[in-house]
């Protein structure tokens, strides 16, 4: 008998530390996805100077459009990270429910996609920063040339969304 009060105080004891150890990792996971959120607004930050520098130079430049597009996606891309990031902290506590195993899934998931997405992010600013940085230099180098690009040859709505704000 005494054997086995033994044995069930030793399993609620070993329970209790693993609910512990999983609050432990709820709280981790959360801190973990919670620190891409100032490097979103950095991207943020850059995606808007990088769009205020596209109003300063010809509509009809070369490559002007895929930088407006690629500035264009990358704000969309860092909206829907935060929202990601936002809504981290009720996925991890409905998943932590369900057990450690599952909680390690969607934390991976979710630090996956917030990895992939601010890495790609990154790379198409960089990307629409060098065609700008073209776009300035070569206006540089041949300051006699005129530009004949009119803003008829930038897709409908996409002069809008770069100019409008």
């Amino acid at each position: 008998m005494k054997l086995r009060t033994i044995a069930v105080v030793l399993a609620l004891v070993s329970a209790c530390d693993k609910t512990s150890d999983l609050g432990a990792r709820v709280e981790e996971a959360n801190t973990e996805i919670h620190k891409f959120a100032p490097e979103l607004d950095v991207l943020a930050r850059r995606t808007d100077e990088l769009i205020q520098r596209t109003r300063q130079l010809p509509a009809g430049a070369p490559g002007i459009v895929d930088a407006s597009r690629a500035l264009l996606q990358a704000r969309a891309e860092i909206t829907r990270l935060r929202g990601v990031v936002g809504t981290a902290p009720q996925a991890i506590a409905a998943d932590a429910k369900a057990g450690a195993e599952q909680l390690g899934k969607t934390f991976d998931d979710l630090k996956l996609k917030l990895d992939n997405g601010t890495t790609i992010i990154g790379n198409e600013l960089e990307a629409a920063d060098n065609v700008m940085t073209d776009i300035y230099n070569g206006a540089k180098q041949a300051p006699t040339a005129t530009t004949t690009g009119s803003a008829d040859s930038v897709p409908p709505g996409l002069a809008d969304a770069i100019y409008a704000r």
